[in-house]
């Protein structure tokens, strides 16, 4: 997920040409695009995978899963999130409701393929942030 940005940013200078109204494309070449830069930003899952460093959502205090939201029109478009799975924090064992869980969020690239004014069925695509709850941590109660 790191090196998303970077490779984002590397595909825009690679064909910057189609990310401005100026360069519109049809539907079909800006979805061919899309999966194009799919397949240079999609990298084999590691062989060993560590999973003391994997299992921090479920040893957290404050536990969260992953769920994943389908956006449409934007790559990458299936945009995965920190969902928290209690209201309070775990402490000792057992859920303590005088701390909060809370979300932390933290601002993803994506690209958002947008219509052509001035050419009906053409796209261009344009860089845009979004924010998405990547775990939760456990904080005091606002009063």
């Amino acid at each position: 997920m790191k090196k998303l940005p970077l490779l984002l940013c590397s595909a825009l200078l690679w064909m910057e040409m189609s990310c401005s109204e100026g360069r519109c494309l049809s539907s079909r070449k800006a979805n061919a695009l899309m999966r194009s830069w799919l397949r240079h930003v999609s990298t084999p899952p590691p062989r060993h995978r560590h999973t003391h460093s994997h299992d921090y959502a479920n040893r957290s205090v404050s536990p969260w899963e992953y769920r994943v939201t389908h956006v449409s029109n934007t790559f990458p478009s299936n945009i995965r999130h920190a969902v928290c799975k209690s209201g309070g924090c775990f402490i000792d064992g057992q859920e303590d409701n005088s701390f909060n869980s809370v979300p932390v969020y933290q601002s993803q690239m994506v690209l958002k393929k947008r219509p052509c004014k001035s050419h009906q069925g053409r796209y261009y695509f344009e860089v845009d942030f979004m924010n998405v709850a990547v775990a939760c941590i456990c904080v005091h109660p606002r009063y």
